[in-house]
């Protein structure tokens, strides 16, 4: 969203960022000075907030964020700034709500990959039943998923109560959006993207499920094995662990691995993918990593864990050919054997210089779609055009 915001102000389109409050300190650095940040509430104070869990979170936040929004509006207008559009995040579809009430456009924002929303649009609309998915899933414009394929959600409702309804209820209303954007490139999911409208539940065949590991046990010994790879690969590593994770961090290895390696609580990650010293990027494979590095051309080992992550390592792996899936063990989590052995397939295996020359296609396809004339830049430009060519907005 941010990076589309960038395209816009870029284009000459006036900005307004709004983000929670208490999230404020933590974004602002990311903001070029041609867009304007405020802030919404979601009803919460830090103490209420550390405790709720989704369920209850997501209804106090439709409540105070669709009133701050509206606010917000009326405070722009105020200051005399014309409010043309709101551009809302899908997983909060009471953003066109509050676009039809102040009289707006409303454009929906969806943040994953539109092969991932596609699977979330089959639940939707009921044609896909998540209970009955135990063997492989086949969608029109889709490879053939297993059920270790499906997004993390799709099977697990327990370990994060309401992420399935939260994942799956975006697309409420979203017919009635004025526009409707996908956070992907048309070349990387064109069979996907062709296929879309014709979905019908002839379509889908449902044939095994594998266990899913459970979350707190699961995170601290992947970081182990993780630890372990980069140390027997030998290999000069960046190892990117939030501070919140850093006491997973094996005893003594910061000191072992000093002398190849560096650990961060935080990078420029578009910066670093795009030097030239990076050989491989090992990730979860969430999907704004995964389209960086697909953007940079640099060959990736997906260790996906939740949500999205397994759908998009399918595809890097499978569809775009520029890296490998690491196995989990059958309590879900990555052996560093594995791991090395992935760490190696990818640098220098077999199959190592296929996967870089599909990097290096990959890359100039999505720097061609962003390019003045490309096909995300022709998209963007017709919304631009809309909103400047004063077309009459929706009424209140």
């Amino acid at each position: 969203m941010l990076q589309f915001s960038k395209r816009l102000a870029h284009k000459g389109i006036t900005i307004t960022f709004a983000v929670l409050e208490n999230l404020l300190s933590s974004a602002t650095d990311e903001f070029s000075a041609s867009i304007s940040v405020e802030t919404i509430s979601d009803g919460f104070t830090a103490a209420t907030r550390a405790g709720a869990q989704l369920p209850e979170y997501l209804p106090t936040f439709q409540k105070a964020g669709s009133e701050s929004l509206a606010q917000l509006i009326e405070k722009l207008r105020e200051r005399g700034g014309a409010v043309d559009c709101v551009v809302y995040d899908t997983f909060l579809p009471w953003g066109l709500a509050v676009a039809r009430k102040m009289g707006l456009f409303g454009a929906a924002f969806f943040t994953q990959s539109c092969s991932v929303n596609i699977i979330y649009y089959t639940l939707f609309q009921g044609w896909l039943k998540a209970e009955a998915v135990d063997r492989e899933v086949l969608l029109p414009g889709l490879p053939e998923l297993g059920v270790s394929d499906l997004p993390s959600f799709v099977l697990d409702r327990e370990t994060h109560p309401g992420s399935f309804e939260l994942v799956v209820d975006q697309f409420e209303g979203v017919e009635d959006s004025n526009f409707v954007f996908v956070n992907s490139v048309y070349e990387l999911e064109e069979e996907t993207i062709l296929a879309s409208n014709g979905y019908n539940n002839n379509h889908l065949n449902q044939l095994s499920t594998s266990p899913l590991a459970a979350w707190p046990n699961w995170k601290s010994k992947q970081m182990v094995e993780l630890a372990t790879t980069l140390k027997l690969t030998g290999k000069p590593f960046l190892w990117v662990v939030r501070s919140s994770e850093a006491s997973k961090i094996p005893q003594g290895f910061v000191d072992e691995a000093s002398d190849h390696g560096l650990i961060v609580s935080w990078c420029p990650q578009l910066e670093v993918l795009a030097h030239d010293a990076i050989g491989c990027f090992i990730t979860h494979c969430g999907w704004n990593s995964t389209l960086e590095a697909l953007s940079l051309g640099v060959p990736m080992v997906g260790v996906p864990w939740w949500s999205d992550q397994a759908t998009n390592a399918k595809f890097v792996m499978d569809v775009w050919k520029m890296g490998v899936r690491a196995c989990p063990d059958k309590g879900g989590v990555v052996g560093h054997e594995e791991m090395v052995r992935c760490v190696k397939y990818v640098m220098g295996g077999e199959r190592a210089e296929e996967m870089r020359l599909n990097a290096m296609k990959w890359k100039e396809l999505t720097k061609g779609a962003v390019d003045e004339g490309g096909s995300s830049d022709k998209n963007i430009q017709e919304f631009v055009s809309t909103l400047m060519g004063g077309e009459n907005l929706p009424k209140k």
